[in-house]
């Protein structure tokens, strides 16, 4: 990405489902816009240039526009991550990149987040890991379809003309009290011989939109 700024002049980026920006970190001299559909979240990160208050899966996102789209567990909350999906690709430009994170479906994780209520998923973040804003306006954790798996993700960009720079897997550490941590690690054991993710259970990959800059 040092090529697309120094020649373009100032880093345009999209946080794509950007929230209250948590975690986010972008070089302090780029032009950040921040795409969400809560008013409450856009309206506490203070790390945007821009806002916009829409919906990754049909908001209509300015064509080759960006040099890097972040969409950081994002994917995972909408009805459409394909559209999501196609829509973030459309507005990287060509030599851009895009920056994806996902939890792995086929893992015990994914598979115990997709198959539970979310009143389940609020639960777990209040009593076990102290988050006292969980499910509040702006906050998560967010209802969950995980409908997109990394190989559909690969193929999807790969048809749209992205192609993989890097990828890489990892099994979450989750901060659980000592007896359900001991758990986590036996239930690890066990996915590492029975399921395909092999015990990881999170996804972050960067594409590159190919062709001249």
């Amino acid at each position: 990405m040092n090529e697309a700024a120094s020649a373009g002049g100032r880093l345009r980026i999209l946080d794509a489902g950007c929230g209250v920006g948590y975690g986010a970190d972008f070089p302090p001299d780029a032009h950040v816009v921040g795409i969400d559909i809560s008013e409450a979240a856009l309206a506490r990160n203070r790390k945007l240039d821009e806002r916009i208050l829409g919906d990754l899966q049909s908001y209509p996102l300015p064509s080759e526009s960006f040099d890097l789209v972040v969409c950081h567990y994002v994917l995972e909350h909408v009805e459409d991550p394909r559209a999501a999906v196609r829509n973030l690709a459309a507005s990287v430009r060509r030599g851009g990149e895009l920056d994806i994170s996902i939890p792995i479906l086929w893992s015990a994780k994914g598979l115990l987040t997709k198959l539970t209520p979310h009143r389940f998923h609020v639960w777990c973040y209040r009593r076990l890991f102290h988050f006292e804003n969980a499910g509040k306006d702006g906050y998560g954790p967010f209802p969950t379809t995980l409908a997109i798996t990394p190989r559909r993700l690969e193929e999807d960009l790969a048809a749209l003309g992205l192609e993989p720079v890097t990828r890489k897997t990892w099994r979450a550490t989750l901060g659980l009290p000592r007896a359900l941590g001991l758990v986590w690690n036996a239930i690890g054991v066990v996915e590492r011989v029975l399921l395909p993710a092999r015990g990881a259970t999170e996804y972050r990959a960067r594409f590159r939109k190919v062709g001249p800059s």
